[in-house]
């Protein structure tokens, strides 16, 4: 599957939203996506080779979709989106799972999907068999096709309820996520915390990261009473 190079003016108006989409089944997303008007122009990449970010055009919101697990590239992009200042929702097909998320909004921290992933094998009763499976997709880039129609929908609506998150102002959608198990009916939604000494979502940049404040805080202040009780001796 080609990339679609898209020949636009810079002087075009700012698309409120566009749609990247890696590999067969994100393309029939994005596909029922333009339909409904998410974004008439969709970037497509064929799987394994990765975003072509000089592709892509400017806009306020991004939504990545992706054909198979890949935290990896929806970490890269979610920096890059976050660089030029816009919100950006990952669609990803898990081996059992349809999820949208962890949704960013510019300029917020503790919420990339390295994180979730590492959340997701800490609190899973199979936490070592995925990260096993995580670390086979990893080494084959292209892996096995095929899905079903009702699955695209459900990707597509997970994809408008992120962005519909995102723009109606609500404080904790940063860091949100839902998902659908496509074997079974099951339904979740939370909220992502970033894992402790992320450089991604608490980075050094910051005088001390949100994180470590109480903890600092607490070691200064018994620093300071230990210096005092060792002049009252």
């Amino acid at each position: 599957m080609a990339a679609t190079l898209r020949l636009t003016s810079p002087e075009k108006e700012m698309n409120m939203t566009h749609v990247i989409a890696i590999g067969p089944f994100a393309a029939d997303v994005a596909t029922v996506l333009q339909r409904r008007g998410v974004d008439d122009e969709p970037t497509l990449f064929a799987q394994g080779h990765g975003v072509v970010t000089s592709l892509l055009p400017r806009a306020d919101a991004y939504v990545l979709i992706t054909s198979r697990h890949d935290s990896k590239l929806v970490a890269e992009v979610g920096d890059l989106v976050g660089k030029w200042g816009a919100s950006f929702v990952p669609v990803v097909h898990e081996t059992r799972w349809l999820r949208v998320g962890p949704l960013s909004l510019p300029g917020g921290t503790g919420a990339c999907a390295e994180c979730f992933e590492r959340r997701s094998i800490q609190h899973s009763t199979i936490g070592s068999a995925l990260s096993d499976l995580h670390a086979f997709y990893a080494r084959d880039p292209v892996g096995p096709g095929g899905h079903l129609p009702s699955h695209v929908l459900t990707a597509a609506g997970l994809a408008q309820w992120g962005l519909a998150t995102l723009h109606s102002g609500d404080s904790g959608a940063h860091g949100a996520y839902r998902a659908v198990n496509v074997a079974k009916s099951q339904f979740i939604q939370g909220r992502t915390v970033g894992v402790h000494g992320c450089l991604r979502c608490y980075p050094l940049s910051e005088s001390i990261s949100r994180r470590d404040r109480s903890w600092r805080g607490l070691t200064d202040h018994l620093t300071v009473a230990s210096t005092g009780s060792k002049k009252d001796m």
